[in-house]
């Protein structure tokens, strides 16, 4: 008797980048950029505002919305997460990923996208908007792992308390992955950016215990 085990693929990759932070007009706007690697990567992407509330948060963005943007400019938008949408597609797409459900005739939005090699951004801009926080969130959907995400940012204002920039991201597979994580605050003046944090500070968590943190990046 012959026994073969195969054994699967050594890998890991990021499949889950969200970002919570205050959002508003103008520079307040809370925007994320990402990379994809790679062709077909599907993707489930959300803007929450609302749906914050039932998390004890206070000053929800009331009603986000949702634009997708690659080097060519707007190719996608969403205002209510279940208007112009497939809605039970995205219902079951945040099920399969174990993102939270998002209420039945919400003011969230949501979108499912198939993107390609490249760079592309998301924007929660609403035009002579309110301020609230928000939450922008990016889930890899496939087990396509010739195409990835290899990079992702954010950019907002950040203060205090629940103003401070809250990023977080979910690693997948039976591998470690090495990952460079920067938090950028005076080289963003350098690209024109007024109002720049001057001094600020990472510190990475997993679950409530803290596994690294770095104030100033040469010491």
């Amino acid at each position: 008797t012959l026994t073969i085990t195969i054994a699967s693929n050594a890998s890991s990759r990021i499949v889950n980048f969200s970002a919570r932070a205050l959002s508003g007009p103008l520079d307040q706007t809370l925007i994320m950029g990402f990379v994809v690697a790679g062709n077909g990567k599907n993707l489930l992407v959300r803007g929450i505002g609302p749906g914050l509330i039932s998390f004890g948060v206070a000053n929800a963005l009331a009603d986000p919305l949702l634009t997708l943007y690659n080097n060519t400019g707007a190719f996608a938008t969403n205002d209510d997460w279940q208007t112009g949408n497939d809605g039970a597609s995205i219902a079951a797409a945040a099920a399969r990923v174990g993102a939270f459900a998002l209420a039945g005739g919400s003011k969230d939005s949501a979108l499912l996208a198939v993107l390609n090699n490249g760079a592309h951004t998301t924007g929660l801009l609403r035009p002579n908007s309110t301020t609230g926080i928000a939450l922008t969130e990016i889930y890899d959907t496939d087990d396509n792992l010739a195409a990835r995400l290899v990079n992702v940012s954010a950019r907002m204002h950040v203060g205090t308390n629940e103003n401070v920039l809250t990023a977080g991201f979910v690693i997948a597979g039976n591998l470690p992955k090495t990952v460079l994580i920067r938090g950028i605050g005076p080289a963003l003046s350098a690209f024109g950016v007024a109002g720049v944090l001057a001094d600020p500070q990472v510190t990475v968590y997993s679950g409530s215990t803290q596994v690294a943190a770095n104030d100033n990046w040469g010491t």
